[in-house]
């Protein structure tokens, strides 16, 4: 089952990750399995959604705690409380923290490349490090889950308000929509 979530999310990640890519995936693969063994991986290349916690730009490139999330089958992180644990996604470009901030939700193609420990609260937590490949950050979206600068509409704005306004109509607007 677990294959299968994979490949409908690599498929469906056609948009956002290139082919070349996604044909180098190790398509079962979990953020978990790695955790338990990260040495037997190196080198692997895993394909991981989630929603940023944070993000330092450091001396090699700009680094991102990231909770894993389940990705739809566009990739997309959903809007769940599950999870898989955390990772840490090295980029070797300077990404502008400002945008890459908490809470984006992004998808992350890279290799693995070892295990770092770092304080969590009140306890040492081991992430597996990530060098990224492509990296896809997703628009924000509203209450909703729709994207937030999507402006269409099925009809023209201005026939909207006249159809909702709640008063009595004239004969010229009347004939305007005739």
């Amino acid at each position: 089952m677990f294959a299968f979530m994979v490949l409908l999310c690599i498929s469906g990640c056609a948009g956002i990750i290139s082919k070349n890519i996604q044909n180098q995936v190790e398509k079962n693969l979990s953020l978990k399995m790695v955790l338990e063994d990260t040495r037997d991986y190196a080198g692997k290349m895993v394909l991981w959604s989630g929603e940023i916690i944070n993000t330092d730009n450091e001396k090699q490139g700009t680094m991102m705690e990231i909770i894993q999330k389940p990705a739809d089958i566009n990739g997309r992180p959903k809007d769940v409380d599950k999870s898989q644990g955390r990772f840490l996604a090295l980029n070797k470009t300077y990404l502008d923290a400002a945008i890459y901030e908490k809470g984006r939700k992004v998808t992350v193609a890279g290799r693995i490349k070892e295990k770092r420990t770092r304080p969590l609260g009140g306890i040492q937590y081991t992430y597996p490090l990530i060098m990224v490949e492509e990296i896809y950050l997703w628009p924000r979206t509203d209450l909703d889950g729709h994207d937030r600068y999507y402006h269409g509409s099925f009809m023209a704005p201005s026939l909207l308000v006249v159809l909702t306004c709640p008063f009595t109509l004239d004969d010229r607007v009347t004939s305007i929509l005739r």
